[in-house]
């Protein structure tokens, strides 16, 4: 399989071969990115359509709080183009917009 980098990635997506784990949740999204990365980040916002939602773990899940939702393997992101910039705490976060498919 091919390597995939960001600049390709963000134009054409791309495919998780392990299982997905997400948030729905934007506060812990933004934790997560914060605590990766000194500085500026980015987020994916996924967008569901046409797709079964993973699967909500909270209710079995040590951190409730996290509000975890995985996705199953082989769960591809395709970028819509959709992006927005916003600053919390001096930090600039890209919020990128992405659609999800299933792979078989």
């Amino acid at each position: 399989d091919k390597v995939v980098t960001a600049d390709e990635f963000l134009k054409h997506g791309g495919l998780e071969y392990a299982p997905m784990s997400t948030t729905s949740r934007f506060e812990v999204a933004l934790r997560y990115a914060k605590v990766k990365q000194k500085g500026d980040c980015s987020i994916f916002k996924i967008n569901v359509k046409n797709f079964n939602y993973g699967a909500e773990l909270e209710w079995l899940s040590a951190f409730e709080a996290e509000h975890e939702v995985l996705f199953p393997p082989r769960t591809a992101l395709i970028p819509t183009g959709k992006k927005q910039d916003i600053r919390e705490n001096g930090c600039k976060i890209r919020i990128l917009e992405m659609e999800v498919q299933q792979v078989k």
